[in-house]
């Protein structure tokens, strides 16, 4: 390795850096200023300037790019960190997207009251057509047991499976009647929040007419 200072003879070091930079294969000289202020060239990086932001240069002498310190990195990082934390802290929470979204959705109470409706119609129309197979099957089992009273066989596991296929159906209706009144729940929560956001508007709305008032006097 040679390093050189600011204070030998400027020819001597010019003369110097091309001996070393052709005696190197990487062909590149490494230039950073010292704590002291003192000009370093070399064609390898000691330890002692790893704090020390440094320069590379090529065969001719010029910048090929710059290699920041150690110090300057963590500055960086640092940096980085509290940008990320600011964006964070810029970010809508849930409950602000929540609420602009309803804002933007829907523009009366009778929006939501119509969006309501739209989705607990598809659940209608899927529990009556269930109800109707129910039917089906109640009946089915009403005149199987008629004919196992009269002392008829019965197809093996016949009625155990209306059975079954009963009870599966009156659970699914069930669940049918859960989620209808989840929906219901859940519009009649998003209709009142709509209705204080609206209040909230309409009080700041308000506020900035007063705060302007005095400016047209």
């Amino acid at each position: 390795m040679t390093i050189f200072s600011k204070w030998a003879n400027p020819i001597s070091v010019a003369l110097m850096i091309l001996i070393s930079v052709g005696m190197v294969s990487a062909a590149e000289t490494y230039k950073w200023t010292d704590e002291n202020g003192v000009v370093h060239y070399s064609d390898k990086i000691p330890p002692s300037a790893q704090k020390s932001e440094k320069t590379v240069l090529d065969k001719q002498g010029r910048e090929i790019k710059r290699i920041e310190s150690a110090a300057m990195f963590e500055q960086r990082q640092r940096q980085a960190e509290e940008d990320a934390k600011k964006q964070a802290q810029q970010r809508p929470s849930p409950k602000e997207y929540r609420d602009r979204a309803l804002l933007f959705s829907y523009l009366s109470e009778e929006d939501i009251d119509l969006a309501r409706d739209r989705a607990l119609v598809v659940l209608d129309a899927q529990a009556q057509s269930m109800w109707a197979v129910i039917a089906q099957l109640e009946e089915r089992q009403k005149s199987l047991l008629e004919r196992k009273g009269n002392g008829e066989a019965l197809p093996e596991g016949e009625l155990e499976s209306v059975k079954n296929d009963l009870s599966n159906r009156r659970n699914t209706v069930r669940r049918y009647m859960e989620e209808k009144s989840k929906i219901t729940k859940k519009y009649d929560e998003d209709k009142k929040r709509w209705r204080e956001l609206k209040a909230m508007e309409k009080e700041r709305l308000g506020n900035e007419a007063q705060r302007r008032e005095p400016d047209k006097k």
